[in-house]
This record gives structure tokens, sequence and C-alpha cells, in this order.
């Protein structure tokens, strides 16, 4: 759902995914608008567009067209290959990619921000900002979740 490449596991096929995305974008517009948001980060970095055989981020084309900042806040796979956290779905690597998460936002400048992860981070994610006195609301914890598999 983040980019318009091939999805990395079982979902709705190609012909789905597509309108499915266009309502994405519109949602995420929608959210950025009622929350005043001038940021969107991700749990994403441009390594995987070009791995998925994709041409853009979703979020970064919506960030675009709405002129704000945009973060993608995940390593690149050189960074994640020399930390050993090659398993997107292990736990015991999510705090060390959380924490890299946040000290990407909390290098940027914004007054309101919204972060797209996977349904697998969205309560941890949000303890750790509330630890670090951040206001996180979740908005959707997991959009289209019958749609897509877990992870975990």
């Amino acid at each position: 759902m983040q980019h318009d490449g091939n999805p990395p596991f079982e979902g709705p096929n190609r012909d789905v995914l597509v309108p499915l995305r266009k309502e994405f974008e519109t949602f995420l517009t929608d959210i950025c608008h009622s929350t005043n948001s001038n940021c969107i980060g991700e749990e994403f970095h441009e390594d995987y567009i070009r791995n998925s055989a994709a041409t853009r981020s979703i979020a970064k084309s919506v960030a675009v067209s709405l002129n704000i900042s945009h973060l993608f806040c995940e390593f690149s796979i050189a960074e994640r290959r020399e930390r050993n956290l090659m398993k997107a779905s292990n736990p015991d690597d999510f705090a060390v990619r959380e924490q890299h998460w946040l000290e990407v936002l909390e290098g940027a400048d914004f007054n309101s921000a919204i972060f797209l992860c996977g349904p697998d981070h969205v309560q941890s994610f949000q303890r750790l900002l509330k630890a670090n006195a951040y206001k996180a609301t979740i908005i959707e914890g997991y959009y289209k979740g019958e749609l897509f598999p877990k992870t975990s």
C-alpha cells in the first residue's frame, strides 16, 4: 500500500491494489488536512521503492502535493544488514528500528506529523512516542487489514 510497486507478500493482485492505493492517497490527504499535519513520516526507505519495482512512495507523493515535509524513517538496506536487522517481522528488532524512527523524527522540523508504520509496530511505537513526551494518537491501526496478511 505504501508504494506503487509489487507487494512483497501474499495479498490483493495489482489490479485490486491500484484503486486501493488511490483510496489510500485520498485517505492520507484527508487525514493531513483534518489534523493540520505539516509532515508525513513513514517506516520506509527509498531502497525499498527500488526493490519493489515501484516509482514512488504514496506518502511522499501526498506530502509533495500538500507542500509539507516527508521523512523516510527506516534504515537503508545496507544499514539494516550492518545491524543484522534483515527480518522485517522479528519483534526483537522492533525496538532498534522504532528508536531509529524516533531519532529521525526528532531531527525534523514540524508541528504535527502523521507517521505510517506496519500494524505490528502501531502499539509499541505509540508507547515509545508517549514515553518521549509526544502526543501520539492511532488514527488507523491497520488500513484495509482485512485484505492483507499480518507479518506476525
